[in-house]
């Protein structure tokens, strides 16, 4: 796989609902509720490094004749990827802004899928979609291709930029929560509790590394 090339992922299989991944330019979408998303890049590379990397283990057939023992007439999960190509002209177009209502664009190129099963004894087979060879692999490329579409989320839960913000609310428990204001026009802050004013104690610098530390905040995966 040409994982740079790649612009669009399908994963799903008979226990979850597809999985759907676009390339904008130089970073990913997810689609989820009809719209589209901002979708972890990092995942992206994961997928498409097991992808490439995943050990056959083992040549097993090359018929699709007795699909279902290998589990592959009904597959555990199916991957696809497509890949545009190289002529720039005709490269497929980018997937709608993220936020916007889903409308899917016309792919150009090469889709390749891959079918996963398991046999009754519990080994993982794998299959090109258009060709008849059957392969064994390690169960460890499972891991590798999420099902659930939080999995495939941005791993930064609170975007926004400093020009945007108007306010941060900090509440300690019970206590009444502290709200900074944030001046753009003058790029300073202001700051109360309970109706106190709170602006002489604020200390500028510390109030703009904390807006930057929220902004940069990434989920562990």
């Amino acid at each position: 796989i040409e994982t740079e090339a790649v612009d669009l992922i399908r994963v799903g299989g008979p226990a979850a609902s597809e999985v759907e991944l676009r390339k904008n330019t130089d970073h990913w979408l997810l689609q989820r509720n009809g719209k589209w998303e901002p979708a972890s890049g990092e995942r992206v590379q994961k997928v498409l490094k097991a992808l490439n990397e995943a050990p056959v283990l083992e040549f097993v057939a090359d018929s699709a004749s007795d699909l279902e023992s290998y589990g592959l007439k009904t597959p555990l999960l199916q991957v696809s990827w497509n890949e545009p190509p190289a002529d720039s002209n005709t490269a497929a177009k980018p997937a709608p802004p993220a936020g916007t209502a889903f409308s899917a664009t016309p792919l150009i190129g090469t889709t390749t899928a891959l079918i996963f099963g398991t046999s009754k004894d519990g080994t993982l087979y794998a299959k090109y979609d258009s060709a008849p060879s059957i392969y064994r692999v390690g169960a460890s490329i499972l891991a590798a291709l999420p099902r659930d579409g939080s999995r495939w989320k941005a791993l930064n839960p609170v975007r926004f930029t400093q020009f945007a913000l108007k306010s941060i609310a900090i509440t300690k428990g019970t206590s009444p929560p502290v709200v900074l204001d944030y001046n753009p026009s003058t790029g300073s802050w202001t700051g109360s509790t309970a109706g106190k004013n709170l602006t002489p104690l604020i200390d500028q610098v510390l109030a703009d590394q904390l807006t930057n530390k929220l902004a940069s905040l990434e989920v562990q995966d």
